[in-house]
């Protein structure tokens, strides 16, 4: 069973460190999100002067997320060269049948990615509601995959609470102060089928980080 305090103080610990400056690393990760919620992603590469990661797929719009294709342009926007940008591929899954993309596989195709080309660090930028249930995915995947590998949270650039959005493959949409409460329902169901690793679990992880 999932410890609410523990996920309380984990909450608290990954927002404060998501908030700090941007450390050193390696490259910087865009959690994939919908259209309506890409610029908090998009906009945070423009601090980070290193290579950027995104989803590697050209046409992804029908699972929710915009390919890879609508994201090179959007960062080029920003000043980011097309050198920096690395595609990331291997994230597809099946889920009843159908091929998707969700957030844990991202993360695991992002460690492996990292293991692949000997990354030591990375930053995972994503959305206030959803950097924490991101980063618990991302730690679950290190810990499978690549157990060296250093992920640090970074909160997107902030959007309007109040405002209409889609989020999560596009299925839910609602106003936003709305997502923290739907992300919270899908740690505690992610956590019981095994696919989110305990709240305690990732706090020792990043004290590890910070002591390297």
């Amino acid at each position: 069973m999932l410890n609410g305090a523990k996920l309380r103080e984990l909450y608290y610990r990954v927002m404060a460190e998501g908030a700090r400056p941007l450390p050193p690393a390696d490259l910087m990760y865009l959690v994939g999100e919908t259209r309506s919620n890409q610029a908090s992603v998009l906009d945070r590469a423009k601090e980070f002067s290193g290579p950027i990661g995104i989803i590697g797929y050209p046409d992804t719009e029908h699972f929710g997320y915009p390919g890879s294709n609508v994201w090179v342009s959007e960062l080029i926007e920003r000043d980011v060269s097309s050198e920096r940008i690395a595609l990331i591929t291997g994230s597809f899954v099946e889920v009843n049948d159908k091929q998707i993309i969700h957030t844990l596989s991202e993360m695991r195709a992002l460690a492996r990615y990292a293991k692949a080309q000997q990354i030591r660090s990375v930053i995972v930028v994503a959305p206030r509601f959803h950097l924490l249930r991101a980063f618990m995915a991302g730690v679950h995947a290190v810990l499978e995959h690549y157990p060296e590998l250093r992920l640090y949270p970074a909160l997107g650039t902030p959007l309007d609470w109040s405002e209409a959005s889609s989020h999560s493959q596009g299925t839910l949409t609602g106003i936003r102060a709305d997502f923290l409460v739907e992300e919270t329902m899908r740690i505690y169901a992610y956590h019981e089928q095994g696919n989110l690793p305990n709240p305690e679990d990732v706090l020792v992880y990043l004290d590890g980080c910070s002591a390297t």
